[in-house]
């Protein structure tokens, strides 16, 4: 499978894949048949907890595919789901995108809240949720022009940010949002000139979103797919951008002092994919090829006698797998030293749920503790509200 195909998503040309294992790469995908039913996706949720792995009720969308999660306790989730219908176009059966919704998972059930998303048809291509707590919530997407939402516990509201005019006609996107309180978030995504593309952040200080414009620092091309900060406000995003040489390369865009600077990873291409960061530093997956093969990659950024220094494993995963290629979607950290990863592994034609947790600097792959047959299907996302639990949010081809 190509790098393309694994994960190039460009917002100005509606080419949504992001994971080679998404509902857009064409695996799962939401085609045109002509039979009278096309295969439509079908969200599914886990709870992985204590070395055990419960199947949960699955979100209400049953003909959607989630995008993100955020949970802020065992009991309390928001996710963003794309949701799709049947149509027709002649004789062809056609599944369409319907747009995002929020759903709330609460004391083991999930709801559509009354209030849905106000950007619901123009939050388009990759999105991401953060919680910092019940009652407050952004989501972030866009297409030519970042679309940031904030939710108070009741009510959806649109955000403005300080983006600027001319700058929006180049066309600009939010794919990462990570929230610590109702006066704290950031996002992360990218943002095209005439020449090139330039990483985008925005900061959120309770009242306002600012456009980080200006700081010649992210002066480079390069697009940002994640974000995320701990409650000391240390904040690292994780996407690709090119070197000084012409280099293009996986890298993570630190907070550093106010100002936010590009630290490369020491291999070829590919991209940042996710970002969990704890007081021990941030840790990224994403992939890589080695010899022909591709490789899931775990990359750590952490503080160094006051600098920050960048360490990479390639293939850890793989080496406590033979499932392989195991294709990494989403990591999460609840503390320094403990994380869990989702994703697929398996063939791409034939793709099955991945999970795996590292403790201390081992990883142990956990997917046979995954409940029953879920066929072919992949995790996207994964949101732990404490060291003890994750909950995590894939698509299936199995209602």
């Amino acid at each position: 499978m190509s790098e393309t195909s694994r994960r190039i998503w460009m917002p100005w040309t509606l080419v949504t894949t992001v994971l080679a294992l998404a509902i857009g790469a064409g695996v799962l995908s939401a085609e045109t048949t002509s039979s009278p039913t096309p295969v439509l996706p079908h969200a599914f949720a886990i709870e992985i907890s204590g070395g055990h792995i419960d199947l949960l009720p699955s979100p209400v969308g049953l003909m959607s595919s989630p995008k993100g999660i955020s949970c802020t306790s065992r009991q309390f989730c928001e996710a963003i789901v794309d949701r799709y219908q049947n149509d027709t176009m002649g004789s062809h059966t056609i599944a369409m995108s319907a747009g995002p919704v929020f759903e709330t998972y609460h004391h083991g059930r999930w709801s559509i809240p009354p209030q849905p998303l106000n950007t619901e048809q123009h939050l388009v291509g990759p999105s991401s949720v953060s919680c910092a707590d019940p009652h407050f919530c952004a989501v972030v997407g866009g297409m030519r022009t970042p679309v940031i939402e904030t939710f108070n516990g009741s009510r959806w509201s649109i955000a403005r940010s300080n983006l600027p005019g001319s700058q929006q006609l180049g066309g600009a996107i939010l794919l990462g949002a990570s929230c610590t309180s109702d006066h704290f978030c950031i996002a992360a995504g990218a943002q095209r000139e005439p020449s090139k593309l330039l990483p985008l952040v925005e900061t959120f200080n309770g009242t306002t979103w600012t456009a980080q414009f200006g700081q010649p620092s992210l002066d480079f091309n390069g697009a940002l797919w994640s974000v995320s900060c701990t409650f000391e406000r240390v904040c690292a995003a994780g996407g690709s951008g090119t070197t000084s040489s012409g280099e293009s390369r996986p890298m993570f865009v630190a907070d550093s002092q106010g100002t936010w600077k590009p630290y490369f990873l020491p291999i070829a291409a590919g991209s940042v994919m996710s970002v969990s960061c704890t007081t021990g530093g941030c840790m990224g997956l994403g992939d890589t090829h080695v010899a022909g093969r591709l490789y899931g990659y775990v990359a750590c950024l952490k503080r160094v006698n006051g600098r920050w220094r960048t360490s990479v494993n390639i293939k850890p995963l793989d080496d406590v797998s033979t499932r392989g290629p195991n294709l990494l979607a989403s990591i999460a950290c609840p503390r320094p030293g403990r994380c869990v990863v989702v994703g697929g592994t398996g063939s791409t034609s034939n793709p099955t749920p991945f999970v795996a947790s590292m403790s201390g600097s081992s990883w142990r792959d956990e997917t046979d503790e995954l409940p029953g047959d879920l066929g072919k299907s992949v995790l996207h996302s994964v949101s732990c509200s404490s060291v003890h639990t994750c909950i995590a949010v894939g698509v299936t081809e199995s209602p």
